[in-house]
């Protein structure tokens, strides 16, 4: 005596289950873009990190030039820059707007970029027009610009850090909850109709 064979389960057509599959192809994308615009926003941080501020005014090895000078937040620093790498704090000053002498100091780490080194850094307290004066090398140039107490790098590398990490970590959670639902979706909707063609209650 031969043992029943269990009747075929009805076949189920993948075209038929709903949702349909965008949402793993939505899952994928928000994948695949959470990581694209991380490196991006990653790179354009760090390039606006290094980038060299805006010159307020340039003078040659020995001279001098005016600029206004409002201190706050965002222009806490003047910053000393130099085309020579050999430039130091002591090669200019600044004359303040009641004619008092401001000097720079060390700033107290580098700053490079294809033309500029910075140099020296000061800290003047006074709203008004300054004078950059200087008496360095001859075959260099001077300049300065005004920059935040950290020279604004801080929250560029804050933010280089934060597109690294956290853009394409929310891009993975949000594609893997797409395609995760998509899934369970799509597998009630098959064992539905399996239960409907094979004439049996479906228990969800």
């Amino acid at each position: 005596m031969y043992a029943q064979q269990p009747p075929t389960p009805p076949r189920v057509d993948p075209a038929e289950l709903r949702p349909g599959r965008a949402g793993y192809w939505a899952g994928g994308l928000a994948i695949v873009l959470g990581g694209i615009a991380g490196i991006v926003l990653f790179v354009f941080f760090i390039a606006r990190a290094v980038a060299l501020p805006d010159l307020a005014v340039e003078v040659p090895g020995s001279g001098e030039g005016a600029f206004s000078h409002t201190p706050g937040t965002e222009t806490a620093i003047v910053a000393l820059y130099s085309t020579s790498a050999l430039g130091s704090p002591d090669d200019c000053g600044l004359v303040a707007p009641a004619g008092e002498p401001v000097g720079f100091s060390d700033p107290g780490f580098t700053h490079e970029t294809a033309e500029w080194t910075l140099v020296g850094a000061a800290s003047p307290q006074e709203s008004g027009e300054y004078t950059l004066v200087c008496e360095g090398a001859r075959d260099a140039s001077y300049a300065v610009a005004a920059v935040p107490a950290d020279f604004g790098m801080a929250g560029d590398i804050a933010g280089a850090l934060a597109a690294f990490f956290l853009i394409p970590l929310a891009g993975l959670a949000l594609g893997l909850i797409l395609i995760i639902t998509t899934a369970v979706r799509r597998g009630k909707h098959r064992k539905r109709l399996i239960a409907e063609r094979g004439g049996y209650p479906y228990r969800g």
